[in-house]
């Protein structure tokens, strides 16, 4: 039987490094909060390797003594308390003194400071748990470098993501801390490049500004509630929702915290509007009295507890609710908002703008173009203009599609079905065998559009009559730019337009009525979330493109075009499934309706 023994100290070091230090973007996250607690208004952060090779934080703040440099890699030593009733009342970031002492038993760490009271400063290196002390002659404030992390630790390195992965964590995490501090200028430097800048601004809405862009800012309402707490925050106007729940965040005391209740509530709060699958976007700031929370509850202190959860909650719901009382404007049909759901409105600007100049009093109509694709580019599946002669003179829509022998063998005059028509304006409805045939038509077309995608030699660019110009948050940018030459491959034609915006000029000539902007926000939400999941860029891209060009439920479809769908999905050949794995057709036998009707 094995006998109880005391761990060295450079074992229990290691074990609560771990604790305190996830990876690169958590050293970040606690070197840039350290930097903020020293009053500092200029923060640069440099990675190499995204981290793993060598870390550095600057920062022009109030600096460290020269006789303290070497208690800041000693455990639970701080300037932040100094006596247990401190904690009941945190005010600071960092206050248990652990931070500075575990990220120097896993790595290399280099500390230069000198406080503004002092005329020299102090450097000191820490590696394989010896120190060495010298004078520094640099300016005010504080330069962290941390090299080699987990060198020590083999066994956790091989655990960390992809680089591409961390890094992405850790511009996640540096844009967050640098939300409710606009009165801070931060930088960000990845390999020796410059990839963020952001300046020092008055409020939180410019610095939101800067980070997600204007036209993002604009779709949100801010809204304060002043109760025995108040919280206040920025949160989605209606029709403006996000794929994921990247965008919501909430802050205690400027602390940016984990609250795993947040999503939650906020749907609560947004029910009645949010489609499945579609999340508001709500950036939360909480201002508590420190005595009412308790922050010492999580290593990363990335958790807290409140003196009433079920009361937080609450207010929670309520601000929700109360942006959502507001008089709402509308959004024009055609004319899309950057990261909005996708509503299906084919988003043609130029095209369904002229029309309301044309006719101001009038309804605007939709036009849509289907296409059942083939790799035979003769086909052409358009939909006619309004005023076309395809149009009868009740307005009933017109098919105009053109050599459909030619492209579909099992389709003639006569199908081997019943055509019943639509219903819920989602599902085509036919008869067939003694059988009737759900077919889900967006996921029918999204197939039908995937394939061909998938069996084309070589893709060629359509030039757009107006290029279209997207903006993006300033982590959708970074993420474009990794995979930017995929986008190249697959017959984009996009260029860099401004900081954070590209222009794309030209998309697959294959692909019609593409939701451009809702492809781009869904394919970088993507790439976001399936960070190191994603074995194939080019097929992640064809699935998305299908689904943003794809009909959709509630789209005109005519008679015509409907039993052309249905004959194609009964065609053997293909997966009876999306891309994404979602079925297509469902079956309901004449003998299970006769049970329920109690005929047999």
């Amino acid at each position: 039987m094995n006998r109880i023994i005391r761990l060295p100290e450079s074992v229990k070091n290691k074990i609560a490094a771990g604790e305190v230090i996830e990876g690169p973007f958590s050293i970040i996250k606690e070197l840039v909060e350290n930097s903020i607690d020293a009053k500092a208004t200029e923060i640069d952060v440099e990675v190499f390797e995204s981290g793993s090779k060598k870390i550095v934080v600057r920062d022009n703040g109030t600096g460290i003594y020269k006789d303290d440099l070497p208690l800041t890699i000693e455990k639970h030593a701080t300037s932040k308390i100094k006596e247990i009733e401190d904690i009941e009342k945190i005010t600071s970031f960092g206050f248990r003194g652990e931070a500075l002492s575990s990220i120097a038993s896993v790595s290399v760490m280099t500390i230069l400071s000198r406080s503004v009271e002092e005329n020299t400063g102090c450097r000191l290196v820490r590696e394989n748990e010896k120190t060495e002390i010298s004078d520094y002659a640099g300016e005010n404030g504080t330069t962290i470098i941390v090299e080699n992390l987990f060198y020590n630790i083999p066994a956790r390195k091989k655990f960390m993501k992809t680089k591409t992965g961390e890094l992405r964590k850790i511009r996640e995490i540096f844009l967050k801390i640098a939300i409710p501090n606009p009165d801070v200028s931060f930088s960000f430097s990845s390999d020796g490049k410059r990839v963020i800048t952001l300046t020092s601004v008055e409020t939180v809405k410019e610095r939101l500004e800067q980070i997600y862009g204007k036209s993002t800012v604009e779709n949100l309402y801010f809204d304060t509630i002043a109760d025995k707490v108040e919280i206040s925050g920025f949160l989605s106007k209606p029709g403006f929702m996000k794929a994921s729940r990247t965008m919501q965040m909430m802050y205690v005391n400027n602390r940016l915290i984990d609250y795993n209740y947040l999503g939650f509530f906020l749907s609560k709060a947004y029910q009645a509007i949010a489609p499945k699958g579609n999340y508001p976007a709500a950036i939360l700031f909480i201002k508590i009295n420190p005595d009412m929370i308790d922050v010492n509850i999580h290593p990363a202190k990335k958790e807290i507890k409140f003196f009433d959860q079920n009361y937080i909650n609450g207010l929670i719901i309520r601000i929700g609710e109360k942006v959502l009382s507001k008089t709402h404007s509308l959004n024009l049909p055609g004319i899309s908002v950057p990261g909005q759901m996708n509503s299906g409105i084919n988003t043609n600007r130029s095209e369904n703008e002229n029309n309301l100049r044309e006719n101001p009093a009038e309804p605007v109509q939709p036009v849509f173009r289907d296409y059942l694709r083939t790799v035979n580019k003769t086909a052409d599946f358009s939909f006619p203009d309004k005023n076309s002669p395809s149009y009868s003179q009740g307005g009933e829509i017109k098919s105009l599609i053109s050599e459909t022998r030619k492209l579909y063998k099992a389709i003639d005059d006569d199908y081997d079905f019943v055509y019943l028509g639509i219903v819920f304006d989602t599902y085509i409805l036919i008869e067939k065998d003694n059988t009737l045939r759900f077919i889900d038509f967006h996921a029918a077309h999204e197939r039908f559009i995937y394939d061909t995608l998938e069996k084309s030699a070589e893709l060629e660019t359509q030039n757009l009559i107006f290029p279209q110009v997207i903006e993006l948050s300033i982590d959708d940018y970074q993420i474009f730019l990794e995979k930017k030459e995929y986008f190249s491959d697959n017959a984009f034609d996009i260029d860099i337009f401004s900081d954070n915006s590209i222009v794309v000029r030209g998309i697959p000539g294959i692909i019609k009525d593409l939701d451009i902007e809702g492809f781009f926000f869904d394919i970088i939400e993507s790439f976001r979330k399936n960070t190191d999941h994603i074995n194939n860029v080019n097929i992640a891209i064809a699935e998305k493109l299908a689904c943003h060009s794809a009909k959709r439920s509630g789209d005109l479809l005519t008679d015509e075009d409907a039993k052309m769908i249905a004959a194609r999905a009964l065609e053997e050949g293909h997966d009876l499934r999306c891309p994404h794995g979602r079925p297509f057709v469902y079956e309901l036998e004449k003998k299970e309706l006769e049970k329920a009707f109690k005929r047999i």
